[in-house]
């Protein structure tokens, strides 16, 4: 079996209930190079929404891209036969609930935009608080000088389960001082890991969530993006946060799982009368089709363009940036992009 190199990071089979008569999906670029780019065009669903060797990893020259399997195997062949009880409003089992809420979670995990976020935050936080951890390791080492005798001269530790991380300790005897250091690369590999585990412990919160599904109102239909999953802080309708997260209090949980079923919740809130009040609503229907669309990050997918794109998502219009952006992903895919991060201490 070759390797996978158009890893989809919107699943085909999820593209797939979007598609018109021509079977073919309806898009809309947020970024285009140049303004005689057509508002909308429509595509086959394998020429969208895929990046090259997004998943794809090279280690010793050879390619790996199990991760792409594991996805298929574990999170996509499972959930189509739900996705399918969902479109024609058959009620699910707790064991379906289950799988459908890991589908929507690896939604969430795997995509560009939610790749750009992530990279962001670790590197803004992790050296922090790895140097926060080293120094509490340090004072408490200062008070335990039979736990640094015992301690290898050299030692290296390497990161559990996958964890793109080493530990390496050197102790200088003439000066008494032991040096800790670590090192970890905040790029692919660690995405890689944090995007398995989500999907493998993570997404459990997502199973203490009451949720509804909402139709929109008759002769509409929900889009969708290339950021699929929408976790909101609301305050009104002109007034919310779409950096939320999984576990926050009050926050929405927005995921269109086909063109005319829309899956919510709000966490903590048990009662979900309002919500469901939303179902074939007019006003509700415009509400969601606007956060959907000002929440996507390149690309927005619909089975009939949207009117007033540029109150729901005004393009940018932006050669360097487009080409950026084709850079870094260029990069993503040779695995030229990772970030070590070290920090060290002596005692």
């Amino acid at each position: 079996m070759g390797t996978t190199h158009d890893n989809h990071y919107v699943p085909k089979q999820y593209l797939k209930r979007w598609v018109n008569k021509e079977q073919k999906v309806w898009t809309y670029r947020t970024l285009v190079s140049n303004s005689h780019v057509p508002l909308w065009r429509d595509y086959p669903v394998k020429a969208i929404a895929f990046q090259q060797d997004l998943y794809t990893v090279r280690a010793n020259g050879r390619e790996d891209d199990s991760l792409e399997h594991w996805l298929d195997k574990n999170v996509e062949a499972p959930a189509k036969a739900v996705l399918d009880k969902v479109a024609h409003d058959r009620k699910l089992n707790q064991r379906e609930w289950e799988i459908l809420l890991r589908y929507m979670a690896a939604q969430d995990l795997r995509t560009p935009g939610k790749i750009k976020s992530l990279l962001h935050i670790w590197r803004r936080d992790i050296p922090q608080q790895a140097h926060e951890t080293l120094a509490e390791c340090a004072e408490f080492l200062q008070n335990k000088p039979e736990l640094v005798k015992a301690l290898p001269k050299h030692t290296v530790v390497r990161g559990q389960q996958g964890l793109p991380m080493n530990v390496k300790t050197a102790i200088n005897k003439p000066r008494e001082a032991l040096s800790v250091e670590v090192e970890i690369d905040m790029g692919k590999e660690l995405y890689m890991y944090a995007l398995k585990r989500g999907l493998t412990h993570t997404y459990k919160i997502l199973l203490d969530h009451h949720w509804v599904i909402l139709h929109p109102y008759p002769g509409q239909e929900w889009p969708t993006s290339d950021k699929p999953v929408i976790c909101m802080d609301y305050n009104s309708e002109t007034s919310h946060n779409l950096e939320s997260g999984w576990g926050k209090k009050h926050a929405n949980i927005i995921f269109p799982v086909d063109p005319w079923h829309l899956l919510i919740a709000e966490v903590g809130i048990k009662n979900t009368r309002r919500l469901q009040s939303m179902d074939y609503s007019a006003k509700y229907t415009t509400f969601f089709q606007d956060i959907i669309c000002e929440n996507a990050y390149r690309f927005i997918f619909a089975v009939n363009p949207l009117k007033y794109m540029n109150r729901r998502h005004k393009r940018i219009v932006d050669p360097k940036l487009y080409e950026q952006e084709k850079q870094e992903a260029e990069k993503w895919a040779a695995h030229e992009n990772h970030f070590s991060e070290c920090t060290a201490w002596d005692n």
